[in-house]
């Protein structure tokens, strides 16, 4: 799967329009509060759910009580103890009792990652901290969704990719065809384990936060560090490397997805089954699966489609949920939204309903 750099600024704005930030209209009241850090420690303890009910957002606990009653037309997850809400088309941070923290002043807004966000202003992204002061002035015109990690974030300028400090500074000089591997699975581009995989001159490596390539760009591909391994792509065949960048397990796999909780799926003549770490399969290759989802394992199980309908498998490749639902997500914190008849609640992992199917849409923890 050859990255294209026109797919992954097209998926970005999707992403911008409809992955963090959900809409639909509300009439909002404007307030001012500040984030103490008992909310914030409150927030991590009591984890709270996004839910779209009657056509309102709100947000309820783990068992389905409201917490923060559904009266928003758009908001994104709670981080750092804010979520970002939408009024009147401008985005502002909610605290956890729905309190106004940072005004809704900006075109769009996004989840805070190391104490900034990145914001939207007149089609140019720029960071504010958690008193909504700007610290990196508007002027990019494209961000991969922006968050901080291990104090970096992906930015392109001109066209090309690169990483800024907190201040604003380029820690890595925009220089690359491609930074991270959003294109590709559609998840936060990140520093992981001190380095990202980078493309120049259409081969794929691995830079440090200095700009270097400790892996030297000669991959077709190339994925994220966990635990040390990476999948990395060539001749159009899926291998695993080290961070010293040697082939520890031949490219043989025909397409993978990174290890999550030590197993990776892998698919071998178009089927897809489970390795582990050393490239073994655990999971023999059975299971048909859409080219756009990614099967990993969260809290022991992964979510999978069968006829049209999604359920759980086990780490052996049993089902633990059989697949029932319209459609579902990962588990986390013990629970994992599932739809059923156009509404979607919440089941345990036993596949019981914890919160019953009511809501027109959720989004997780």
């Amino acid at each position: 799967m050859k990255k294209n750099k026109i797919n992954r600024l097209t998926a970005i704005l999707i992403i911008l329009v409809t992955g963090i930030i959900i809409f639909s209209s509300s009439t909002i009241k404007q307030g001012k509060a500040s984030v103490s850090s008992n909310d914030y420690e409150a927030g991590k303890k009591n984890i709270m759910v996004a839910v779209n009910y009657k056509g309102k957002w709100g947000f309820t606990d783990k068992v389905g009580q409201w917490v923060i009653k559904p009266k928003f037309s758009a908001v994104g997850k709670f981080s750092e103890g804010l979520a970002c809400a939408e009024y009147e088309k401008k985005y502002g941070y909610i605290d956890m009792k729905g309190e106004w923290v940072i005004e809704p002043n900006f075109d769009n807004a996004f989840n805070f990652s190391e104490g900034l966000a990145l914001v939207k202003v007149n089609s140019k992204y720029g960071y504010i901290d958690k008193t909504g002061a700007m610290v990196i002035e508007p002027k990019l015109k494209e961000a991969s969704l922006g968050n901080f990690t291990e104090g970096a974030a992906v930015v392109c300028f001109d066209g090309k990719w690169g990483c800024i400090d907190k201040n604003g500074n380029f820690i890595i000089e925009p220089k690359f065809d491609d930074i991270g591997n959003y294109s590709r699975n559609f998840e936060i581009v990140k520093f992981s384990e001190g380095l990202i995989p980078a493309c120049y001159n259409n081969k794929w490596g691995y830079l440090n936060k200095s700009g270097n390539f400790i892996i030297e760009s000669k991959f077709d591909n190339a994925e994220d560090f966990i635990d040390g391994l990476a999948f990395v792509q060539i001749n159009n065949k899926w291998g695993i490397i080290n961070k010293n960048g040697k082939l520890l397990v031949e490219p043989m796999f025909e397409d993978a997805v990174d290890f999550s909780e030590g197993l990776a799926a892998v698919k071998i003549k178009d089927k897809w089954g489970v390795i582990n770490k050393k490239g073994e399969l655990v999971i023999e290759p059975k299971f048909e699966i859409n080219p756009s989802f990614r099967l990993k394992y969260s809290e022991g199980l992964a979510l999978i489609e069968y006829n049209n309908k999604w359920g759980y498998i086990d780490r052996l490749g049993n089902w633990a949920i059989n697949p029932t639902f319209d459609s579902a997500s990962d588990f986390t914190e013990g629970l994992a939204a599932v739809k059923v008849n156009n509404k979607w609640g919440f089941i345990g992992k036993e596949g019981n309903f914890i919160i019953k199917p009511k809501f027109e849409n959720v989004f997780g923890f």
